[in-house]
């Protein structure tokens, strides 16, 4: 049965939050670590939908168990009705059955660890089966059970059978975490080894006739395990939507976040998306707009969604006012203004917020704005604000209204952490503060870092956060200060890359935000047929379409650059003006080809990330060689405009001391999209 949406005013949710775990040891002797962020996010997730999306508190249970970082911590904080144990996942999914009418939109979120186990399933995945599950807090009790994936079938598929319109998110993994070296405050959400421990197999779910009918009705056959990439498991496949933070071969991290505290990487990205309320929102927008943030910190963590990419999100976004702030006093002598606001609502130093006249009519046209402000000194509930810029001659006086537009601006300059001991260490340290050029520098202790460096074997390696080489890195660098300096070369080219990744426009009320939508498909691609998902794959040397659509209501001006695996930034389109145009509600395609990968990789991932601006603009400023290449002269171009004194900023030799993807990024007049393509070479293919 497929339900009617009826709109977010009639979802239902069930929220888990699973970041405490009791003590607890699989045989193998590994156990599964308390996660800061899980529970954290579950109430972030919450308070979403109650304060957004104006649930009742009566559709909404939260089970959750929080690790508060204190040492010997004894139990969740939370009543142990609310734990996350298997018994009270199981009553909560039975009570949330119980209440679904026909066509209610209903969410199951769940962060923390997911786990596998030796199958109590034989019959239905053969003897040595495994069994993918969420993870309860208590598992370290021998008499504790996971809820396996036979169990979470059956129960999704009895809220379909009641005409739920369900989406399932999994902020975790099942392919197992790691025993690499992990970036301080870099957690993996899953461990990488089977529990062959004996549990009990009895199920609260049903009979195991019932499961098992339910789940050969249901899976692929010849799935063994959940499943995420193929949904194989999930009831009448078409109908619910599942979107996991990363595919089966791959990990769910959580990690701290500047102003946020520790969080699931894929939560935190899904929450900033959907706080900017798009009515339009679809899932598959949502998808491609997970996939190139989370691939910005981690470009190995691919979130994955399974089912209609073109439905609307919850069954529909409510079109909402963003909460007002209201402005309690008008300092314009010293152009500052303190605002009703502060910590208390996750606010943080740099964000920017749009104030508007007491009594407004609407809080979201940027044509009633009365100026801009960026959050200078944030306090627990009040902050003092600078004014950055005034429009027209109104002045702003005390009980004028102020909107959220940005959050705090993000670092360009990367932190560097030095893994490892030898006399290495002092010849990359030394390197850093010389040449780091202000775009990297050495972290701190505990500092969350972007980039590792390791020495060991007598070479430098650079590596990524989560532990894992950074790809197509250049030839092998022997320890030594000469090398040393090449290494940080390396890394300032790479941070750079990153930050050209990473530039978007974060004023959620732009006129043009969402309105410039690319798409790729290969060629040879049904007519008609739904767009790829992201990342698109292709073969080195495939053809394919781009196409890019206008859908505001101004003529714009646009580049597409491509950012290519080999660390190279250029220029794809036009390749001799400085940008395109196309005109309101009209679109442009390209035939293009797919460009080889570097020597000795065989996949890689290739972005091509669009500029759309509502005045000509130029970006020979963001363009980078190929890694290891001699950098190639700085522009001599003057900027013009805002968006060109960013651009200005990071192509410069030395970046300046405020380096942060500043202020000047809010604006009405551009926006950006972005298609990721995975490459492939065919085994012996020479591209």
């Amino acid at each position: 049965m497929t339900a009617t949406p009826a709109g977010a005013d009639r979802l239902r949710a069930l929220i888990v939050g699973s970041g405490f775990y009791f003590p607890n040891q699989l045989p193998d002797g590994s156990s599964f670590r308390s996660l800061l962020g899980a529970a954290a996010d579950a109430e972030r997730v919450a308070a979403f939908v109650r304060d957004r999306l104006v649930v009742p508190a009566d559709r909404l249970v939260v089970l959750s168990a929080t690790a508060t970082g204190v040492p010997d911590q004894a139990a969740p904080p939370e009543p142990s009705e609310r734990w996350p144990t298997y018994e009270n996942l199981v009553g909560a999914f039975t009570a949330l059955t119980a209440a679904v009418e026909l066509g209610d939109p209903v969410l199951i979120y769940y962060s923390g660890h997911g786990g596998r186990a030796r199958t109590a399933y034989p019959e239905l995945k053969e003897a040595d089966g495994i069994d993918e599950s969420l993870v309860p807090c208590n598992i370290g009790d021998p008499a504790a059970r996971y809820l396996r994936d036979v169990e979470l079938a059956c129960l999704l598929a009895r809220l379909v059978e009641r005409g739920a319109d369900l989406t399932v998110i999994l902020d975790s993994c099942h392919s197992g975490g790691a025993t690499r070296s992990m970036a301080p405050g870099v957690m993996v959400r899953g461990l990488a080894r089977i529990d062959e421990g004996p549990r009990p197999t009895a199920s609260l779910v049903g009979t195991r006739e019932q499961l098992g009918a339910t789940w050969r009705r249901l899976a692929t056959p010849g799935r063994r395990a959940i499943g995420v990439e193929t949904g194989g498991w999930l009831p009448d496949a078409a109908a619910p939507i599942l979107l996991a933070a990363c595919r089966e071969v791959e990990e769910a991290k959580e990690t701290a976040f500047d102003g946020y505290g520790h969080g699931g990487v894929l939560t935190f990205w899904l929450l900033d998306t959907l706080r900017r309320l798009d009515p339009g929102l679809t899932y598959g927008r949502l998808r491609d707009r997970l996939v190139a943030k989370v691939h910005t910190q981690f470009e190995n963590q691919t979130p994955v969604l399974v089912g209609e990419a073109d439905r609307p999100v919850f069954g529909g976004l409510p079109s909402l006012e963003e909460p007002a702030i209201l402005v309690l006093k008008s300092d314009l002598a010293n152009r500052r203004l303190l605002v009703e606001a502060g910590q208390a609502q996750e606010l943080t130093r740099g964000t920017q917020l749009a104030i508007y006249p007491p009594g407004a009519p609407s809080i979201r046209d940027p044509e009633g704005r009365l100026g801009l402000a960026e959050l200078a000194e944030p306090g627990a509930s009040e902050s003092w604000a600078s004014l950055t810029e005034t429009f027209g001659d109104r002045p702003i006086e005390d009980g004028a209204l102020a909107v959220v537009i940005a959050p705090g601006p993000r670092a360009l300059r990367r932190k560097v952490r030095l893994v490892g001991e030898g006399p290495w260490l002092a010849q990359v340290a030394t390197a850093l503060h010389a040449g780091g050029r202000g775009f990297v520098e050495r972290a701190a202790e505990a500092e969350p870092a972007e980039f590792q460096v390791t020495g060991a074997g007598g070479r430098f390696t650079i590596l990524a956060s989560d532990g894992t080489p950074v790809p197509n890195q250049g030839p092998p660098l022997p320890t030594g200060t000469a090398e040393a300096a090449e290494l940080v070369a390396r890394l300032v080219h790479l941070a750079r890359f990153r930050v050209v990744y990473q530039i978007d426009n974060p004023d959620l009320r732009s006129p043009l935000a969402n309105k410039v939508v690319a798409t790729v498909e290969p060629d040879g691609s049904t007519p008609g047929a739904p767009p790829s998902s992201s990342p698109v794959p292709l073969r080195v040397g495939d053809r394919f379409h781009l196409t890019i659509r206008n859908q505001s209501t101004r003529t714009l001006s646009l580049a597409v650059l491509n950012l290519q695996p080999n660390w190279r930034v250029v220029k794809l389109l036009p390749r001799d003006e400085d940008a395109f145009a196309i005109e309101s509600g009209r679109s442009r395609s390209w035939t293009l080809v797919a460009s080889s990968l570097p020597e000795g990789c065989h996949e890689a991932i290739d972005f091509l990330k669009v500029f759309a601006t509502l005045r000509p603009t130029r970006f020979r400023w963001l363009e980078l060689p190929p890694l290891g290449s001699p950098d190639r002269p700085g522009s001599r171009n003057i900027p013009h405009n805002p968006l060109e004194e960013l651009f200005a900023a990071l192509g410069a030799d030395q970046l300046a001391t405020r380096a942060l993807l500043p202020s000047l990024s809010p604006g009405r007049d551009w926006t950006t999209a972005t298609v990721e393509l995975r490459l492939r070479r065919d085994a012996g293919g020479t591209a």
